[in-house]
């Protein structure tokens, strides 16, 4: 009883019919001669949809030149892994 009471509570009364948002209208053709109709959300218009990730890749944020025309890119292990070791590439043009 006292945790019907509770819920009731927290719940509380339904949102009025003005205050509601109104259905989205999806751009239908009519159906003709016993066609059949499928119609979907404009692209990007679907908020349950995974968006892909901005591209955050960096190419080289270091990089030093060495004589003769070669470079020197130092770097870390992967992003997000926690690596404790240093890498060096080295790029000698022949």
């Amino acid at each position: 009883m006292h945790t019907t009471l509770l819920l009731l509570q927290m719940i509380g009364p339904p949102v009025p019919a003005a205050l509601r948002p109104a259905p989205p209208t999806l751009p239908c053709p009519p159906a003709a001669n016993g066609e059949i109709v499928v119609c979907g959300r404009p692209k990007g218009d679907d908020p349950h949809r995974v968006r892909p990730l901005p591209d955050t890749a960096q190419a080289d944020p270091l990089r030093f030149r060495l004589p003769g025309g070669g470079t020197l890119a130092p770097a870390t292990g992967a992003p997000g892994w926690g690596s404790t070791r240093v890498m060096a590439t080295v790029r000698i043009p022949f």
